[in-house]
């Protein structure tokens, strides 16, 4: 709802296809990517459809590329919107982190909205409908339900501020990742696989870290072509 990178965008559809009407929304909290996102947006079959909401002054301040409560505070702005709020949270994003993606957390904030919005309605839901989705099987997903490539590239995501794709950050190798095991080349100025964030995913594969998650380096060893 905030950042409508590529998650987001194939979560619209998928609604859709499971017979909902949803509400997009974005909201700008000042994030610095704020405005190449907008860009990418622009280009959006559902565009029009979009609720644009402006709290450009929210982050003050952001530990590393994290907006601390971004998710909370946007559950509340979606709340007013609908009995179910979607996020676009994927299998192995609960880290230390990223408590609010945790599936306690989900059901905690389910039961403080449900409260708060009781003259509303009965019950107000926070669904996470990716949650035992790797990037790849969103990808893989969109790609079967007639989403195309050339609509996927319109995405952006990444934490540079200007570039459409740096293919340097942590996020756009996941999405290098995505594309490649889907059979998907995009264009990029500098190798996903030579990034210092690739460099320690490849070596934490090889050492097969305990903190990550088993389908991720599944993934991760047919990238870096790393045998048992």
């Amino acid at each position: 709802m905030c950042s409508w990178w590529l998650d987001s965008y194939v979560m619209y559809f998928f609604a859709k296809k499971m017979w909902y009407e949803p509400i997009p929304i974005r909201v700008n909290l000042g994030q610095p990517y704020a405005k190449k996102e907008l860009e990418a947006i622009k280009q959006f079959e559902f565009y029009d459809e979009i609720i644009q909401l402006d709290f450009k002054d929210y982050t003050r301040e952001m530990v590393w590329d994290i907006i601390p409560g971004r998710n909370l505070f946007l559950w509340i702005i979606g709340a007013n919107y609908g009995d179910e709020v979607w996020i676009g949270a994927l299998y192995w994003e609960r880290t230390w982190a990223n408590m609010d993606k945790s599936h306690k957390f989900f059901q905690e904030a389910s039961d403080v909205l449900t409260y708060n919005f009781q003259m509303k309605r009965d019950r107000t839901i926070i669904k996470t409908p990716f949650f035992h989705f790797t990037k790849t099987k969103v990808i893989t997903w969109a790609l079967e339900n007639w989403i195309t490539k050339e609509q996927l590239f319109k995405t952006s995501t990444c934490y540079n501020n200007d570039k459409h794709n740096c293919w340097e950050c942590p996020s756009c190798f996941k999405r290098y990742v995505a594309m490649k095991l889907n059979g998907i080349d995009e264009e990029f100025m500098t190798n996903p696989l030579e990034s210092e964030y690739a460099k320690k995913m490849r070596q934490e594969t090889i050492e097969k870290n305990p903190h990550l998650a088993q389908d991720r380096m599944d993934e991760y060893r047919i990238i870096f072509n790393i045998k048992e």
